[in-house]
């Protein structure tokens, strides 16, 4: 029997007080400025006033030195995570992508142009920190991208060319916008991650719990996740970034426990809300989707409403839309088809539990196909 208090329910919506747009409109304000001086900047320079004549290597420079002041930024977030003893999962800027797959980090151009305004992910390798160590850890984290874009800022002092003016510059907008605490595109600023846990918001204690659940997937299944760790990861069950974090990570821990309603039912609330989520997210959602319906309840017309949303990647693992193409076909009955999406896959072949659990569901849509 399903326990229906466990079930979510999406919350009713409400407007939200005009007090909550200040933090945006401070964010707009500051690259606003910034975008005045960087323009008044260039005009002198076009009109070879304070950096002389200007060449076209130097214009080309440019662009280059802004997205260094933003990998400068990840890379204060990624030097927080190695002094807390954290394991480096993800950094992406620009161009650039190094991504910890199948155990080992990968180093690849970065397709997803969502990412290219930069993103550093950590995951803790210890599971048994205490509240207070957790809190430290985070805190280090989040404060290093600001505190290395301020240093990166010190540039501004440097009478070189405009790249270098460029670099201070968009350091020092970087490290003013991200301390403003707000919540953009799914995501909560540095300056909005610090209030919550200088202040003990309650908040702080889900995302505490939300970065040990992440720590812990990288060599536990989601069925043997601590139950008490989940459950502060999951409710209340808001429509934030933290609060669909938790209902996509207890949606896992249900459906590798066989427990499909359950699963179902955190899911399709992380669904109804996934405006909250950030958009590179959101296909991760849509691949769980594919796979509970095509393989669990037989509903292929469900889960292939949900392919089209494969298409632009995110976070996704090369190999899982073909894989969710295959379980759609499979599901449809379609099994030459399906078999040769499966080929296309190409699984990766480690011994990282990610790979472990892709090649469990690559052997239940096999079965499917024999069946």
């Amino acid at each position: 029997m399903t326990n229906q208090s466990a079930l979510p329910r999406t919350p009713s919506p409400s407007r939200a007080p005009w007090t909550k747009h200040i933090p945006t409109a401070l964010i707009m304000l500051t690259f606003a400025v910034g975008g005045y001086f960087a323009g008044a900047a260039l005009g002198r320079l076009l009109k070879g006033g304070a950096y002389g004549v200007i060449s076209p290597w130097t214009l080309a420079l440019i662009p280059g030195a802004a997205f260094a002041a933003l990998a400068l930024h990840e890379f204060g977030h990624v030097l927080g995570g190695w002094a807390s003893g954290f394991r480096l999962y993800l950094f992406a800027a620009g161009p650039v992508r190094l991504q910890r797959i199948g155990g080992r980090l990968k180093l690849s151009f970065n397709s997803s142009l969502a990412l290219w305004g930069g993103i550093a992910a950590s995951l803790p390798v210890r599971p048994d920190l205490d509240v207070p160590q957790m809190r430290a850890a985070l805190t280090r984290i989040v404060a290093g991208g600001p505190a290395l874009s301020a240093l990166g800022a010190l540039a501004l002092l440097i009478p070189a060319n405009i790249a270098v003016t460029t670099f201070g510059l968009t350091s020092l907008l970087v490290a003013i916008a991200t301390l403003i605490p707000n919540r953009m595109g799914g995501y909560a600023s540095d300056g909005c991650r610090l209030r919550q846990l200088l202040t003990n918001h309650p908040e702080s204690g889900r995302w505490m719990a939300l970065a040990l659940l992440a720590g812990y997937s990288e060599s536990v299944r989601p069925a043997e996740w601590p139950a008490p760790l989940v459950a502060q990861a999951s409710e209340p069950h808001t429509a934030t970034n933290d609060g669909i974090s938790g209902a996509w990570m207890r949606a896992s821990s249900h459906l590798d426990r066989n427990e499909i309603d359950l699963a179902e039912s955190w899911l399709a609330f992380a669904l109804d809300n996934e405006c909250a989520w950030p958009a590179v997210m959101r296909p991760l959602l849509h691949a769980d989707a594919v796979f509970l319906h095509a393989l669990h309840r037989d509903d292929s017309a469900a889960a292939r409403r949900h392919l089209p949303r494969l298409k632009t990647r995110g976070l996704l693992p090369a190999y899982v839309p073909a894989l969710a193409e295959a379980a759609v076909l499979a599901a449809e009955g379609q099994r030459s088809a399906a078999a040769a999406q499966l080929e296309r896959a190409r699984l990766p072949k480690d011994a990282a539990l990610s790979s472990q659990l892709a090649r469990e569901l690559a052997e239940k849509i096999r079965r499917r196909i024999a069946a």
